[in-house]
């Protein structure tokens, strides 16, 4: 016997079903890029390279599975947290500590809290897919400087400004989000 929901859930739209399939083939690029880093380094390999880029200690190539398992860890954090939501949102809704959207979500009819739960959970899934993108975009530019023994000294302070432009760029949606959940609402008040 299933168990009833106070929240219906619903699947994701086609966008978000792409975001999330996009994301696990990220996961799979992230370990085909340590695969091929493998057979094609050498058995000693940069590890750490000081703020010029240079190399300044070597080891072995167990480096490879431990960055490629570090690098999956997020998506597939998203991939979970998405595929769970609404079990999330039932058992922990603390967890996910959306005051404001929760306030907004409780002055619809519940039959719609699935459709705005859904849009903003495909908001995670793009920010997501972006981080993922980064990570695999990160090892790729390790494994190559791992290959020719030189790292681009701008390389982590790209990477940081990169990211903080895509949470602000994801902050921005999630207010679009809330203007239009609010609009809905003052819609559907004047129509009744």
């Amino acid at each position: 016997m299933r168990a009833q929901h106070s929240i219906p859930p619903a699947p994701l739209s086609r966008k978000g079903r792409m975001y999330v399939a996009f994301i696990a083939v990220t996961v799979v690029l992230i370990w085909l890029a340590a695969f091929r880093a493998a057979t094609l380094l050498p058995a000693t390999i940069p590890q750490h390279f000081d703020f010029q880029g240079h190399p300044t200690s070597y080891g072995g190539k167990a480096i490879i599975w431990i960055i490629a398992t570090s690098f999956s860890i997020v998506p597939l954090f998203f991939l979970a947290l998405i595929r769970w939501r609404f079990v999330l949102l039932e058992r922990y809704p603390y967890f996910l500590s959306l005051p404001a959207f929760f306030v907004e979500l409780q002055r619809f009819p519940k039959d719609q809290w699935a459709f705005w739960i859904n849009r903003y959970f495909e908001l995670l899934a793009a920010l997501g897919l972006w981080i993922s993108l980064t990570l695999l975009v990160i090892e790729v530019e390790i494994f190559f400087s791992m290959a020719v023994e030189y790292t681009p000294p701008w390389l982590s302070l790209a990477t940081i400004v990169f990211l903080l432009i895509l949470m602000g760029v994801f902050f921005v949606q999630l207010r679009r989000l809330a203007a239009e959940m609010r609009q809905s609402l003052e819609k559907s008040m004047r129509e009744s």
